[in-house]
């Protein structure tokens, strides 16, 4: 997916405007207990980005990316020259517990 409008296959550094497709995998394991009293307890494992994919979260091309104008009064497409984002969050998990009343 181009990220700007003013990006497309004709446009020199194309590659550096784009967002490319990813897939995460996520997950969740839930113990779930009631108690004596009718309450319950959950205890869960959780993990994010299991397999520590790096990826840009948002990322944009860095450089003219819209159009000159020359002297005929026509536009042509300057070009990107870098790409300019954020890198992901990397693999994260933990543990919840939580109490319900």
């Amino acid at each position: 997916m181009f990220a700007e409008g003013g990006a497309g296959p004709a446009v020199p550094g194309n590659q550096f405007d784009t967002q490319p497709a990813y897939g995460l995998l996520n997950g969740r394991v839930t113990l779930s207990q009631e108690t004596d009293w009718a309450h319950r307890i959950k205890f869960s494992v959780w993990g994010r980005n299991l397999l520590n994919r790096e990826y840009y979260q948002p990322a944009i091309g860095a450089g003219a990316g819209v159009s000159n104008l020359e002297t005929n009064s026509t536009a042509t497409p300057s070009g990107y020259v870098a790409r300019v984002g954020a890198w992901a969050e990397p693999r994260t998990y933990g543990i919840a517990i939580r109490y319900e009343y």
